[in-house]
């Protein structure tokens, strides 16, 4: 990724729109309520799902969101990687004073005229409200299936990558998504430019695959409920990839019966045919390790390009946000990049839902079919998993 074919500036005290109006000023009206998402220090992936959890309590109160690109963020500005959404009224000149906000968490948030919703908000109880009230019987159910099990598994099985009570929701984040994150021209020509270069799409299967460790360790303890892995083991992705890659080829190694293709529209590949695995990660190391494990074969393995970092580089946000600005933003354009790719371009993708990012290539790929698969009544959730 070369970092000097785009303009960066560094705003300090500035707040900046990332929105454009639907018209011109003189003829819309004034925004009335709203909610301010500031963008905050953390992760691109993070601030994402912020607004665009954020968008959807405004769709679901009838209001606007106003994101403000405030000088906190370690990102730049949204305008680096996508075109600003669209807002159908005028807002105020002080829109991003925080001080006039009242946050999500405090009683009577819901008739304030502006709400703020950031990455300091904790909104467990407003998602439960919104989304998960109907659904807690059925949620509870799922969970005691999962803790039923006498040993737990490395990954969970395909039929629960995305629980049936959590359709709904999905579906409609995911149909969201696109009016907010539109990616800009330089981003989707990388895409084409990377899909060329690696042969996604070509005669081989190709699986993209996320790897995301460095600081993640602080949280991996509270994702891991229901399997049993531990921190850096990539042979955990490696058994999923050859769950997906079995699937390709007709399950040849597994003599599955039923056989159940990735998707009613997947492609079918040959055994001849040698798999590819595209890892989509920052991490220095992860490549070889992958490509060292026990059971590595029969993938060939390759790694989308990046900015060039230190030797044995791994992720972790404080350093990472003591780069040079126009350094995080190449970066961040290669990670919006390769979500466009798992999502949209490989044949399958292995993510992990614990991730942000992981999270994000779901929503790209804006369906859950993807994760669900074709239907497997025999199957936990009657659904057999889908190509992520």
């Amino acid at each position: 990724m070369d970092s000097s074919t785009f303009a960066v500036d560094d705003p300090k005290d500035s707040h900046i729109a990332a929105w454009r109006l639907s018209d011109d000023a003189s003829r819309l009206p004034p925004c009335g309520r709203f909610i301010l998402t500031p963008f905050r220090a953390g992760g691109i992936g993070s601030n994402m799902l912020i607004m665009l959890r954020g968008a959807m309590f405004a769709k679901k109160l009838g209001i606007t969101l106003l994101v403000d690109n405030s000088c906190r963020w370690g990102y730049g500005r949204l305008e680096y990687y996508f075109e600003p959404y669209t807002i159908d009224c005028v807002p105020p000149e002080n829109w991003y004073n925080e001080t006039m906000t009242m946050p999500v968490w405090k009683p009577g948030w819901r008739t304030a005229d502006r709400i703020r919703f950031s990455t300091d908000d904790n909104t467990d109880p407003i998602d439960h409200e919104l989304f998960y009230e109907r659904e807690t019987f059925e949620l509870q159910r799922v969970e005691r299936e999962l803790f039923n099990h006498t040993t737990c598994p490395k990954v969970l099985p395909p039929s629960y990558t995305l629980p049936r009570p959590l359709i709904p929701i999905f579906e409609e984040y995911a149909q969201l998504l696109p009016t907010l994150f539109k990616p800009v021209p330089a981003i989707l020509d990388d895409v084409e430019r990377v899909k060329t270069m690696m042969r996604i799409g070509g005669e081989h299967p190709t699986i993209a695959v996320q790897v995301r460790l460095g600081d993640k360790l602080e949280e991996y303890g509270n994702s891991t409920l229901f399997i049993n892995n531990t921190f850096g083991n990539l042979t955990a992705h490696l058994q999923v990839m050859h769950g997906l890659y079995d699937r390709m080829v007709g399950c040849s190694s597994s003599q599955a019966n039923p056989c159940y293709p990735l998707s009613p529209t997947a492609r079918r590949f040959s055994i001849e045919k040698q798999p590819r695995a595209i890892l989509l990660t920052i991490e220095d190391d992860a490549l070889e390790q992958m490509a060292h494990d026990a059971i590595a074969a029969p993938f060939i393995f390759d790694r989308t390009p990046n900015v060039d970092l230190a030797p044995h580089y791994t992720f972790v946000q404080k350093d990472f946000n003591d780069l040079p600005l126009r350094i995080r933003v190449a970066s961040a354009r290669a990670v919006i990049r390769d979500l466009i790719v798992a999502a949209k371009e490989a044949d399958a993708a292995v993510i992990t839902m614990a991730s942000n990012l992981g999270r994000l290539v779901a929503l790209f790929a804006g369906e859950s079919e993807a994760l669900l698969g074709p239907k497997a009544p025999a199957m936990p959730q009657g659904r057999a998993g889908g190509r992520m």
